[in-house]
């Protein structure tokens, strides 16, 4: 033994043996069991759920603050857990319970709190039950994947994202003239010699530019005679009108009051443009069931996703079929390109007017009810 404790002694006596032993030491001691053992995922409970235990929490700091006992110690550490709570959606969020060991801490004499500490849980316990219905208060808006609604509506002749055929057709000519008007100046300076000096003029170039603006109008003429051809010797189809449309626009007119929006309506339909009269007529009619309550309209979101939430209250179900139409041939002339002439105004506005007399008894009907 007086060997082993010498030995010991000069292992550890040294500094990288004193480092080795010590290392030994902590390998004997640690807990390898409880370093390995998974760490156990927070319990998950519904809002509802986490609502009724912080309401019971709030009854009995109620009753404390009237009358003692008040042993707030229990119901703190009961209130101490981490939890996941998750929303009706699937939405979810992580709660701690800091506040409350901190609170728990603060305290002299848990088993026999003050008056003053009650108050100061029963406080925390109201923010924490508005802060959670804050959390879950309807109605939610599910994410829409707007690339997949535009190709669908794309596909369905709703709305057009690319150029028309003939704009198509016309870029294309012009880009093949004008590779065709710099290769014929490419060939025609191939044929005349550098001048050897400068002081001999190049040769007038204005006899070109008749030659190619003749061959521009000639191409043109032989272009609108074949589309003439083809539809059967006179223009049966109107061309569309594309009004030019600044990015966000729609959401400038928002901000005025709906009224407004419907003289303007009124003025451009007199004025014969019946694409910006069905425009400002749609706008107005959403800010109209904005102020009546029917929703909540929120510019940064599209109009069909207000739709689908529309559509999961059950008391204005009703109302998505018919504003629903109004919204799709909304679209078709905003954003497709189709064609709005007096009989098309005169419809979405007889549309619109018995849409809004319809919203309007649906909430004095509501108003009743409630």
């Amino acid at each position: 033994m007086p060997a082993l404790r010498r030995v010991v002694k000069f292992n550890l006596g040294s500094g990288p043996m004193r480092c080795l032993g010590l290392a030994f030491f902590w390998l004997l001691t640690v807990n390898f069991a409880a370093l390995a053992q998974p760490k156990t995922p927070a319990p998950v409970v519904s809002a509802a759920t986490y609502r009724a235990t912080l309401q019971k929490a709030l009854r009995e700091l109620e009753a404390m603050e009237k009358r003692p006992p008040r042993r707030l110690g229990p119901l703190l550490k009961q209130l101490d857990t981490a939890f996941t709570v998750r929303r009706a959606d699937g939405q979810t969020q992580t709660v701690n319970g800091n506040a409350w060991s901190k609170m728990a801490r603060d305290l002299a004499k848990p088993a026999a709190a003050m008056r003053r500490d009650v108050i100061r849980a029963r406080q925390m316990a109201q923010s924490q039950i508005g802060a959670l219905d804050e959390w879950t208060k309807r109605p939610y808006y599910a994410p829409a994947d707007a690339q997949k609604i535009m190709a669908g509506l794309e596909s369905s002749g709703q709305i057009r994202t690319g150029p028309f055929w003939w704009q198509t057709a016309i870029a294309d000519a012009w880009k093949t003239v004008a590779n065709a008007w710099d290769n014929f100046q490419k060939w025609l300076n191939s044929l005349f010699p550098t001048p050897a000096t400068p002081n001999i003029a190049a040769p007038s170039d204005k006899w070109l530019w008749f030659l190619f603006y003749a061959l521009v109008v000639a191409i043109l003429a032989a272009v609108a005679w074949f589309v003439w051809r083809a539809f059967g010797g006179k223009w049966s189809r109107r061309a569309v009108r594309r009004e030019a449309v600044l990015q966000g626009e729609d959401a400038a007119l928002l901000l005025l009051p709906p009224d407004e929006l419907r003289a303007r309506a009124d003025d451009f339909a007199a004025a014969g443009n019946f694409r910006e009269a069905l425009r400002h007529r749609y706008l107005s009619l959403l800010l109209q069931l904005d102020a009546r309550g029917v929703w909540r309209y929120d510019a940064r979101r599209t109009n069909w996703e207000h739709l689908a939430a529309l559509g999961r209250s059950e008391t204005k179900r009703a109302l998505v079929p018919a504003l629903s139409d109004l919204t799709r041939r909304f679209d078709r002339v905003r954003y497709g390109g189709a064609g709005c002439g007096g009989e098309d105004w005169s419809r979405f506005e007889a549309d619109a007017r018995e849409f809004e007399a319809r919203a309007a008894s649906f909430e004095t009907l509501t108003e009743a009810v409630r």
